[in-house]
């Protein structure tokens, strides 16, 4: 027999999990997560504090073991709420031997800065980039310590035109900030470059007062204005003074944690999760910007999710007498302000009987129109790919198995996948209502969550109640369903998964990306670009793949029973 077909006969547990998830809980849990009452349940906030409350009270009511901190079903830590720029950022520096400061105009604080100034010789690292398993460091010859290190704006081959597509490690600015200050930097400049274009003046990232603080000032400068500095740095000539104006103010958040505790612990834990909080009035993390302040509810994002959770919880405690391995049902508070409670979580968490051993994820599950669900991660583990297609024989749900991660910053998993637990993601994709106050109740597909709640139990289940091992494998960063190579340019769309195939609808088009320059818009169903006919998303992403940014490509379209073309310049690949 093949070793993965003796690791499956292994987790198959006599009589497997039979009972199914209801539609009708799922629809009450998204009618009171989602309701206006909890105002878009920002974590932070007293709505995401109701949330937190109501389901540790489901947990109790089912007989949970609390997990979190004293005893308790909760696990707090700090979350950014709020922050304010003022008028005081400044960078000068002074070259070579110059005793005169010379000011750079126009600096502006970037998301994830501190506070506070600092001053030091500048360094230039390139991207900024820390990425082993792509074997790439730019910090490997560079001592960055004590410096300000001056950035390079996303990476060499990456895109955005998915917010849950792979992109590169490292290319986020949350992510240069943190690794800079990890090489021991005291302050960042950030500058666009791509394409080895010159930014135009004022073209600085928009600033998101609810992102978490990088502990280092960070600022960005055009890129006609780093020219002169990286030529200095590179010479190692430089000194800069760097002042970031920003006031920080962070408030409570909570994980919720319960636990069935399994007859042999020391064989490992299973974690199913789901984060509850979504994007209260909106802000920053909304695609209605210019509607202003609205009640996002986040029924999809994530209610849905986390009532299949509560649903699982249920379901696996009706069989806890069969539970080898201890399962964690977790409940994650920040996952919209970059991972913040699952990473927390997976750094400490409160009460965790044995260690580890995979990760069930649930992230927007309620939107389905084709009776499939998109399986995201599952290359992490040999096993779990063919043990979620045998799960959900019977189920009339479609699970199309992903190999990728989809992407640095796109749910909780990642937060277990880089503590090297095997990881495996259920979601429904992208649609016009995602990040926008019209997610709302109504428009969730409760019996088709139910359905792929219940495939997650028991993928959850067949874990839990067997001792074999759940062998972990690191996923080559580009053989992923949707990969095939880097990407080299950009349309600046964002793909509704839930559309028939036979082309890709979109869910709604990035202000100012290639897509809404051309007078593509929400609803339009691409057919073809350039030569590629478009069937699905991998179609999408091989488009991506093989035109370079600036090319001009006609893009065929339906747009309300008409076909359409329109001329598009690709923008640049780019991570977020």
């Amino acid at each position: 027999m093949h070793p993965i077909s003796l690791l499956l006969a292994g987790l198959a547990a006599p009589g497997g999990l039979e009972e199914s998830a209801s539609p009708v809980h799922v629809r009450a849990h998204v009618a009171f997560l989602a309701s206006d009452e909890l105002g878009g349940r920002r974590s932070g906030t007293i709505g995401g504090d109701l949330a937190a409350r109501y389901l540790a009270a489901e947990f109790r009511r089912l007989g949970l073991e609390p997990a979190g901190e004293n005893g308790t079903f909760f696990q707090e830590f700090e979350v950014p709420l709020d922050a304010t720029v003022g008028p005081d950022s400044a960078v000068t520096y002074s070259p070579g031997n110059a005793v005169l400061a010379i000011p750079i105009p126009g600096a502006a604080p970037l998301s994830p800065s501190s506070g506070g100034t600092v001053q030091g010789e500048v360094v230039f690292v390139g991207f900024g980039i820390t990425d082993p398993a792509n074997d790439r460091d730019d910090y490997a010859k560079i001592d960055a310590r004590g410096r300000v290190v001056l950035v390079q704006r996303g990476s060499p081959d990456v895109a955005g035109d998915d917010p849950h597509a792979d992109i590169a490690v490292g290319a986020s600015i949350a992510e240069k900030v943190a690794n800079a200050k990890a090489h021991g930097a005291i302050g960042l400049l950030l500058f666009d470059g791509a394409s080895g274009e010159e930014a135009e003046e004022g073209s600085a990232p928009p600033f998101d007062p609810s992102a978490a603080d990088g502990g280092i000032p960070a600022l960005w400068i055009t890129g006609s204005r780093a020219k002169g500095l990286r030529q200095h740095a590179e010479e190692g000539s430089a000194r800069v003074s760097l002042r970031a104006d920003v006031t920080r103010l962070t408030a409570p958040a909570r994980n919720v944690i319960g636990m069935l505790r399994g007859s042999r612990p020391e064989a490992g834990t299973i974690v199913v999760g789901a984060h509850y909080d979504h994007l209260g009035l909106g802000g920053s993390g909304s695609l209605a910007r210019n509607e202003g302040p609205a009640i996002h509810n986040g029924a999809d994002d994530n209610a849905s999710g986390t009532a299949g959770l509560l649903e699982i919880a249920r379901l696996l405690a009706a069989r806890r007498g069969d539970l080898e391995r201890s399962v964690v049902l977790a409940a994650f508070a920040g996952e919209e302000l970059g991972l913040l409670g699952s990473a927390r979580y997976v750094e400490a968490p409160p009460l965790l009987p044995g260690p580890f051993a995979g990760m069930v994820n649930l992230d927007m599950i309620g939107r389905s129109r084709v009776s499939a669900v998109e399986v995201i991660g599952s290359a992490s583990s040999p096993i779990l790919g063919p043990l979620v297609e045998a799960s959900a024989v019977g189920l009339e749900i479609h699970p199309r198995v992903s190999a990728g991660l989809g992407g640095f910053g796109g749910s909780d998993h990642l937060s277990f996948y880089h503590a090297d637990v095997p990881v495996v993601f259920f979601f429904t994709g992208a649609h016009p209502d995602y990040h926008r106050p019209s997610d709302d109740t109504e428009r969730v597909h409760f019996d088709e969550a139910a359905r792929i709640a219940t495939l997650a139990a028991r993928v959850a289940f067949d874990l839990a109640s067997s001792t074999e091992p759940i062998p972990f494998e690191r996923i080559p960063a580009r053989e992923t369903a949707r990969g095939g190579g880097p990407m080299r340019s950009s349309l600046g769309t964002i793909p509704d998964y839930g559309s028939e195939p036979g082309g890709m609808r979109l869910a709604g088009v990035s202000e100012g990306g290639a897509a809404e320059k051309a007078g593509l818009r929400r609803g339009d169903v691409i057919r073809r670009v350039g030569e590629i006919r478009i069937e699905g998303i991998q179609d999408l992403m091989l488009a991506l793949r093989r035109y370079r940014a600036g090319e001009t490509v006609e893009v065929e379209f339906d747009r309300e029973g008409e076909t359409r073309t329109a001329s598009v310049e690709m923008g640049a690949a780019r991570g977020r």
